[in-house]
């Protein structure tokens, strides 16, 4: 697998996406151009605090801007073409038919009879945890599943996926064609950080209404808040922890969703 030949031919093709509010990075990820379109994951295109959304592609270098767009929301919304909630299929299709992007070189979508097999090799590339330079990662396909609940099929992968490469590609090693995008990722703690969480918010609720009906003041101090303020701040910090632990799977969707989508608009 030689990841130097993967880069030259994809890397100018992917983009950072940047949600911002008062000039300041809120949220984000990762997408990618097929034809006219920019492809990404639906909960990376939705942002409802955002005032400006910027669409980054960069040079060989991984960081120098090769073309930056920046959108009003109302006009990045308009962008829209068609979406799945991340509840389902999880992708956001986006008008790219600006004449700034006719330079951007255009990725493949794999063909609809590719057999996608255990083991593998593939690779996929992105901006893990909000970074500013666009890296490239090996993997496996190491599993497949189909989630009865929602009849998405998903691809399991061996690497390191974070926050931030969602919406990313994934490309089969011996076509070069996208076969999948990286939505989410998984560790061994999820479970646990879960409920952990979930343990903060009961007790943050607790707190709430325990501060309506009594006050407990200590040298001053109204105990019952400075507790509330405590497990606030263990809440964020243990869904930061989670969010950046790099020590999980990662998982991407197929195509066939966003296939019916690219096929009907050819």
């Amino acid at each position: 697998m030689d990841l130097r030949q993967f880069w030259k031919y994809n890397y100018q093709s992917i983009c950072k996406i940047r949600h911002l509010k008062a000039g300041k990075t809120i949220g984000g990820g990762t997408g990618f151009k097929i034809d006219g379109k920019i492809i990404t994951n639906s909960h990376v295109y939705n942002s409802s605090d955002a005032d400006e959304i910027q669409i980054n592609f960069v040079d060989k270098d991984c960081v120098t801007p090769t073309l930056t767009k920046t959108y009003k929301k109302e006009q990045f919304e308009d962008l829209l073409l068609d979406a799945m909630p991340p509840t389902s299929w999880d992708f956001a299709i986006l008008n790219a038919s600006d004449n700034d992007y006719n330079f951007i070189p255009s990725l493949v979508l794999a063909d609809t009879d590719l057999q996608i097999n255990i083991g593998q090799p593939c690779f996929f590339l992105g901006y893990p945890l909000s970074s500013k330079n666009l890296s490239i990662h090996s993997a496996i396909v190491s599993s497949k599943f189909t989630l009865t609940s929602t009849s998405v099929k998903y691809l399991q992968i061996d690497a390191s996926v974070n926050n931030g490469n969602s919406g990313g590609p994934l490309l089969d090693c011996e076509t070069g064609k996208v076969i999948g995008i990286i939505t989410l990722k998984k560790t061994g703690f999820t479970k646990r950080f879960e409920e952990l969480n979930d343990s903060f918010k009961k007790n943050i609720e607790a707190l709430e209404v325990a501060s309506k009906h009594a006050s407990i003041q200590i040298a001053g101090i109204d105990t019952l808040q400075s507790f509330k303020i405590i497990q606030t701040q263990f809440d964020h910090l243990s869904a930061e922890i989670s969010r950046t632990a790099n020590v999980g799977i990662g998982y991407a969707f197929e195509l066939d969703e966003i296939r019916k989508f690219t096929n009907h608009n050819k």
